[in-house]
């Protein structure tokens, strides 16, 4: 029976759930967090951002949610308030914010073959 360590383990979430990272140019790199990287709190606010977003119209609420997804997944707010700032455009935030969750995206479990 083979032998794996934590280490291992680690080694394989790390590489499972690495984070997007976002290159601003001069201004570095936002590291945005892996939802399942993220506390329950978290991954919650997110949950509750992304609901937000699908039933708002207002352009200025959107933003707002937007912002606050980068916020909470941003591994360094001085980076999120920077990538923020960078993404002048609206549609800047949403195409982030939509890369964020295609990577973020947890895979169904299947069902064990008995």
């Amino acid at each position: 029976m083979p032998t794996i360590t934590l280490d291992d383990i680690r080694d394989a979430i790390h590489a499972k759930y690495q984070p997007l990272l976002i290159d601003m140019g001069e201004a570095g790199v936002c590291e945005l967090r892996q939802a399942m990287r993220l506390p329950e709190t978290d991954r919650k606010s997110i949950a509750e951002a992304q609901k937000a977003l699908q039933d708002s119209e207002d352009e200025t609420e959107i933003r707002g949610f937007l912002q606050d997804i980068i916020y909470i997944a941003a591994s360094d707010s001085r980076k999120a308030q920077a990538l923020i700032a960078w993404a002048d455009e609206l549609v800047v935030l949403v195409e982030i914010v939509q890369k964020y969750a295609e990577v973020s995206q947890v895979g169904e479990a299947s069902p064990s073959e008995s």
